[in-house]
């Protein structure tokens, strides 16, 4: 079985334009999450974060996931009691 690579194309982004790439629903949300991680961050230039300062961004708050569905399967088999709350959680909310 192959495994496919996700690449994203690293360049200087609008906090808009870095919704997608980590999975948030908008950029009140995007603000919650960048606060902790400001001075790390640096200031923007304009709109726009530089390459470096995307990147970090990306690294500190990860991108967006697709968890496959044999891998919920095999988390709700499993005997720990965290990860089957976690799973239990899961369904109710989808």
């Amino acid at each position: 079985m192959t495994q496919k690579k996700n690449l994203i194309t690293v360049e200087g982004m609008t906090k808009k334009a870095l919704l997608p790439i980590l999975g948030l629903p908008s950029i009140k949300v995007l603000n919650k999450k960048l606060k902790p991680y400001e001075k790390l961050i640096g200031k923007k230039t304009g709109w726009y974060y530089d390459c470096k300062q995307v990147e970090l961004i990306i690294s500190l708050l990860g991108p967006k996931k697709v968890i496959d569905a044999d891998t919920i399967d095999s988390i709700e088999n499993s005997n720990n009691p965290v990860l089957r709350r976690i799973a239990a959680f899961e369904n109710k909310v989808a």
